[in-house]
């Protein structure tokens, strides 16, 4: 099924001075899950430390439901 949801794309900072980017429909769930390392944070953060939330955006469109 084709929906129209708000999504958010955004960019954090890393400890090493490196970027990660991403997309969520949840953002602060997703941040949040990157910050601590929960299961279903992307393996790049995992070892790499999330420190700042550089910037978000957010976007709609027709997306399919997950």
């Amino acid at each position: 099924m084709i929906t129209n949801q708000n999504r958010y794309t955004y960019i954090v900072r890393c400890e090493d001075g490196s970027f990660y980017t991403g997309y969520a429909k949840d953002i602060v769930r997703r941040l949040r899950s990157h910050y601590f390392h929960e299961a279903k944070c992307a393996k790049y953060t995992r070892s790499h430390q999330v420190e700042e939330l550089m910037a978000d955006r957010p976007f709609s469109g027709a997306a399919y439901d997950d």
